[in-house]
């Protein structure tokens, strides 16, 4: 199944019709953009443990999956949802320390924008932004200007109404802004 133009939803169709390699599609086109919104929070190792989970739990949840709506959508939220039960889990951990957030952020690559830091070198504005935004705001922010994610979406990836994920969006643009200047 060499097909290069088939929706999502085709894929999903085939998923259910039992042939193989139509779920393998889907990994294909998804893991790059999920592995590098994980990537923007967590280890590298970190993120392709949430990478496979991510995968698994749209294998075993598939059947859930309303094919009139957007799967990317659907997918992410899955992502969003693995990531925050990550958090958790090692926020509960007795063995967690402060300092394994500062190994997250020192594994995060530059990316083509940045900002001056304040000892005159270069910060990734995507490393600024995990540094001084908190969780929602830094995702928010993430969906709409890295995966471009309407605010839609992104209330619905993030299980919140439109109008808080615009106020995330202004509070997280209006903290940066203010670091930034």
């Amino acid at each position: 199944m060499n097909e290069p133009l088939l929706t999502d939803e085709q894929c999903v169709r085939r998923v259910f019709q039992n042939e193989p390699d139509a779920f393998a599609l889907l990994v294909q086109k998804y893991q790059t953009v999920l592995l590098r919104y994980f990537h923007q929070r967590h280890t590298r190792e970190d993120s392709l443990d949430l990478l496979q989970e991510t995968f698994c739990e749209a294998w075993r949840s598939l059947r859930r999956y309303d094919t009139r709506r957007s799967f990317s959508t659907w997918l992410f939220t899955i992502a969003y949802r693995q990531s925050v039960r990550f958090f958790r889990t090692r926020l509960n951990r007795p063995d967690f320390r402060a300092e394994a957030c500062s190994e997250v952020l020192e594994s995060i690559p530059a990316q083509d924008v940045s900002g001056k830091t304040e000892n005159g070198g270069e910060e990734n504005l995507w490393t600024l932004a995990r540094r001084v935004l908190n969780e929602p705001q830094w995702t928010a922010l993430w969906l709409f200007y890295a995966e471009d994610k309407p605010v839609r979406d992104i209330a619905q990836i993030m299980g919140r109404t439109t109008i808080g994920v615009r106020t995330l969006l202004f509070r997280g643009r209006k903290k940066l802004r203010e670091v930034l200047t």
